[in-house]
Formats: structure tokens, C-alpha cells, sequence
């Protein structure tokens, strides 16, 4: 798919175009704006999935590749061919947060009729686990998590055991506090610009 991206993009499309003709499906504002390059470089608690991210990022800018990481790429085609509505996008890291170690998607036919609900495969997820609806977005989703990292963080932080191996410092409370923030603004961004 990446290679029909790029014949795509090198045909003058801009990313939310590609993103339709390579899934058949719009895609909403929200995964536009995540997929700016400079939104999704690491910073935020997520651990991405190669497709449809490297699908929404022009050549000029990076992408997409055509080549994977092999293992990413593995898991990646076992969770379509297991449920081939279901778009993994991300796994939020952590484990103490409440979306720690899912796999979060969209589904392509929620996608389709506009909705931008998220989906979810647990972390021990076996073939016969269920896929849960886990938010209205995937911003919120995001949100949610970063608040819960930030929250365990300012607990642990101020918590009498907080000494030792593992300690919690006020650095690290601030960068969860800065995550949160810049989550905050992408949310504000996604009512900001027209549809």
C-alpha cells in the first residue's frame, strides 16, 4: 500500500485524499492533525503502528515507506487478517494507565458513516478476545491516558516512599504535565480548523 501511496501523492494529493483512496474510508480531522510529523515524533506515550501513519505523511516530509519494521509489520498484518475492520493505530505505553498496553483503532466502518470512535484489543488479548469500544475519539483517548500518567506520576511524587530506585522526580512530573498540555492543544486544534 505504501507504494500506491506514493504514486498517489506523486500524482499532487495531499494526505487526507491518499488516506481515502488507499482505505476506502474519509478520515477524520483528528488523525490528520496527529500525523503531522512534527505532532508524532516520539514525544507522546505511544508506541505507532506503520499503517495508516506513514500512509498520511507526504514523501517531502518522510514517507511513506515501503519498508517496515519487520516484527511491527508481523503483528501488524495478524491484527487485520484477525479482524479486517479494525485499523490498529497505536499502543499507548505504560501500564498503570487505564489504555496501557491495548491496541487502539479505528474501525473502518465507523469511519465511513463519520464517526471517530477508537476500539480496542486488550494487552493479553488471545484470538477469541473481544474488541471494545473504548472512546468517542482518539484525541479524548489520548487525553485520558496522558492525564492518568500524569496523575500516577504527581501521586507517586508525592508520596512518602517516593525514595530510592524507581522515584518519581519533579522533572519528570513536569514533562507528563507538558504531554498532557500539548494533547490539550491538539484537541483545541482539531475545533479550531474547518473540517
Amino acid at each position: 500500500m505504501a507504494g500506491f501511496a506514493l504514486s498517489l501523492y506523486e500524482s499532487g494529493l495531499g494526505p487526507g485524499e491518499v488516506l481515502r483512496r488507499c482505505y476506502g474510508v474519509p478520515f477524520p480531522h483528528e488523525f490528520l492533525i496527529l500525523s503531522e510529523p512534527q505532532e508524532m515524533n516520539g514525544d507522546l506515550l505511544v508506541d505507532l503502528f506503520d499503517q495508516p501513519w506513514q500512509m498520511a505523511v507526504p514523501p517531502e516530509r518522510g514517507g511513506p515507506r515501503t519498508s517496515a519494521l519487520p516484527r511491527r509489520e508481523e503483528h501488524e498484518r495478524a491484527l487485520l487478517a484477525r479482524d479486517p475492520d479494525l485499523l490498529p493505530l497505536l499502543v499507548p505505553l505504560g501500564v498503570r494507565e487505564r489504555h496501557g498496553g491495548k491496541t487502539i483503532g479505528y474501525r473502518l466502518s465507523e469511519l465511513a458513516v463519520g464517526r471517530t470512535t477508537v476500539f480496542a484489543l486488550p494487552r493479553d488479548a488471545r484470538p477469541g478476545s473481544a474488541i471494545e469500544r473504548v472512546g468517542h475519539s482518539l484525541l479524548a483517548l489520548l487525553h485520558e491516558h496522558h492525564a492518568d500518567a500524569h496523575k500516577a506520576a504527581r501521586d507517586q511524587y508525592n508520596a512518602p516512599s517516593n525514595r530510592g530506585f524507581g522515584m518519581v522526580d519533579a522533572d519528570e512530573v513536569d514533562e507528563l504535565a507538558a504531554l498532557l498540555r500539548h494533547v490539550q492543544d491538539l484537541q483545541r486544534r482539531t475545533t479550531e480548523q474547518p473540517q
